[in-house]
């Protein structure tokens, strides 16, 4: 089971201000495989952007702070505006309902002007 389950690439345009979703299936059962183990859920996330230098733009590329419900973490993505056309890496820090912690990358956001 992949960690994520979002859709291909984040492509992000000149302007865009963009809600975009990522869910983080806890496995099915004990004997399962998942992102997280069964009967988890993801409490609290720390969100952080890199460029390919690994540099932090999550000021230029995320938009206020990120929200998790029911495993689903909601990103305010915008173009970024400092930073500019290129690739780009979301990193999630997951505090787990157990207290323990799990990091997951999503490495295709792509910003490109129009």
């Amino acid at each position: 089971m992949p960690n994520f389950e979002t859709v291909g690439s984040i492509n992000l345009q000149t302007g865009d201000r963009l809600a975009w979703t990522f869910y983080i299936p806890p496995a099915e059962s004990v004997t399962t495989k998942g992102a997280i183990p069964n009967g988890t859920t993801v409490a609290s996330v720390v969100v952080t952007a890199y460029d390919v230098l690994e540099n932090d733009v999550t000021s230029d590329l995320i938009s206020g702070t990120p929200v998790v419900a029911d495993n689903v973490i909601t990103v305010i993505l915008t173009y970024p505006a400092i930073n500019g056309e290129g690739r780009y890496k979301l990193t999630f820090a997951c505090t787990l309902s157990t207290g323990y912690t799990r990091q997951f990358d999503f490495e295709r956001v792509i910003a490109k002007n129009k």
